[in-house]
């Protein structure tokens, strides 16, 4: 077994809300990785852990469930096997939890495993291409059967293949997608399922010693922590832009598109939503006080536009964060 690599990071945070106090909320995060070798192979293990209040994205408009702590975990290995030249077979496993405060919203807690599996051919001067196959089941363990031949084994089976592809060029740029095919299953009957074409990818880039930026996209089914939905069909746009002032200071900015098309869950009460597109900008300075410490001021501006008017919103927040590496 090769040495083992370990990092860690962990976040505290406090959100207050100018207009809905009761919103207010600890924020909580913690992930980790480990990184060795095998047998020839790199093996990478990962968790996480997120407390916070649910954001507005994921609220419906019901008193009852506006107070809603939203607990998450994940847990997951990839293997790659192989070197830098030639084939290269490998595969991956996560599990994921998530789960509700609010006693109304706990029929949309989530348990979902994802399994993939991928061959590739790898060369340094051209880089990584594979060919790979996935497969995400996720449930909805608390909601009961609406009626006779619905079963109360609410979720879906998303069924995946196509090409990744990934190459570092130099220190400037690197860059990695993927596209393929999609299919859709939703456990439930008289839900709609869906196929099409699949997406990810980001592409990082440093236009000079003091500019660089991240571009990515994705297009995927997910499912949801609304009340009554089966799963979204989920795509999304983004920019960040760094630019370093000096060694001390240094200003970003992004903005970000999503966009859901819903398929609800066969339930008579509840609210058809058809699709929500959300747009966000975010700008902010950063400031390395000393060796160890980082200080990040940032505001941000966010809109809604759904199908159904009584969702949209907009939302405006300012963020004070102080860091510590070790």
């Amino acid at each position: 077994m090769g040495p083992l690599q370990v990092a860690v990071g962990a976040s505290v945070g406090y959100t207050f809300h100018r207009y809905n106090k009761r919103l207010n909320s600890e924020r909580l995060g913690f992930n980790g990785d480990a990184n060795s070798t095998l047998l020839g192979c790199g093996v990478a293990l990962s968790g996480s852990f997120s407390r916070a209040q649910s954001d507005l994205e994921d609220l419906v408009d019901d008193p009852g469930s506006k107070v809603n702590i939203q607990n998450s975990i994940t847990v997951g290995t990839n293997v790659l096997c192989g070197d830098s030249y030639g084939i290269r077979p490998g595969f991956g496993y996560s599990h994921s939890i998530r789960d509700n405060s609010s006693r109304l919203r706990s029929v949309s807690d989530i348990r979902s495993d994802t399994y993939s599996v991928q061959v590739g051919y790898s060369q340094p001067s051209f880089g990584l291409l594979s060919l790979y196959g996935r497969l995400y089941d996720g449930r909805y363990p608390n909601r009961p059967s609406l009626g006779p031949g619905l079963s109360a084994d609410d979720g879906i089976k998303s069924y995946s293949g196509g090409l990744s592809y990934s190459r570092k060029v130099g220190s400037r740029l690197s860059a990695s997608a993927s596209v393929g095919y999609m299919k859709t299953d939703p456990n439930q009957k008289g839900v709609k399922g869906s196929s099409g074409i699949t997406y990810s990818g980001d592409i990082s880039f440093k236009g000079s010693d003091r500019l660089s930026g991240v571009l990515g996209f994705s297009r995927d089914a997910q499912q949801s922590n609304l009340i009554a939905v089966s799963y979204a069909i989920v795509t999304r746009y983004s920019l960040d832009l760094t630019y370093a002032l000096n060694r001390a200071i240094s200003l970003s900015g992004g903005a970000s598109i999503s966009r859901r098309h819903f398929k609800d869950s066969p339930d008579e009460v509840a609210l058809a939503r058809g699709v929500d597109k959300t747009t966000r900008f975010i700008g902010g300075v950063d400031f390395n006080a000393v060796r160890r410490i980082k200080l990040s001021l940032s505001a941000s501006h966010e809109r809604r536009d759904a199908d159904v008017e009584l969702f949209d919103y907009t939302s405006n927040r300012i963020s004070l964060t102080a860091g510590l590496r070790f």
